[in-house]
């Protein structure tokens, strides 16, 4: 794993950003003393995986060299996309997340629920969560990959 400009790359993403830059002429001066500069100015890494707390993907989303192709878990070639989902997402920088972790997906990957707004302008006002055919294919993802922390 390879962080860079505030985000997290998978070791390939990290290695091709390092070689561009370095070809670029944009490598500090020593590249190998990470303490001589900033993540801002030249990736760091290469880091082991560690517990997350989220599932993390590559930063380099849909563009990432070992993206995931959420094809392979149910998103239809026709699904309309909305905002910034994409048919791919950055590979997974961890199989591994914290209690923190695992709690938060067990929140995203619960059934949709039927909240009801009991104050404010909105007073009884009734809201369903509805997954777009991206989340559906993230999910199914996550389940997969994730089984062992939604079973306890």
């Amino acid at each position: 794993m390879y962080i860079y400009l505030a985000d997290t790359y998978c070791d390939s993403c990290g290695e091709k950003i390092t070689a561009d830059l370095i070809a670029s002429g944009q490598a500090p001066e020593n590249p190998r003393d990470e303490y001589s500069y900033d993540s801002d100015e030249f990736p760091k890494g290469s880091y082991p995986a560690e517990a997350c707390d989220y599932p993390n993907h590559c930063g380099s989303a849909g563009d990432c060299l070992e993206a995931i192709d959420l094809g392979e878990y149910g998103l239809a070639d026709n699904a309309p996309m909305f905002g910034a989902e994409t048919r791919k997402v950055g590979a997974l920088l961890s199989e591994d997340l914290t209690e923190d972790g695992a709690n938060y997906l067990r929140e995203m990957l619960r059934e949709p629920q039927t909240l009801t707004y009991s104050r404010g302008i909105g007073s009884g006002a009734i809201h369903t969560r509805e997954l777009t055919p991206y989340q559906n294919a993230l999910h199914t993802f996550w389940r997969e990959v994730f089984a062992d922390y939604l079973s306890n």
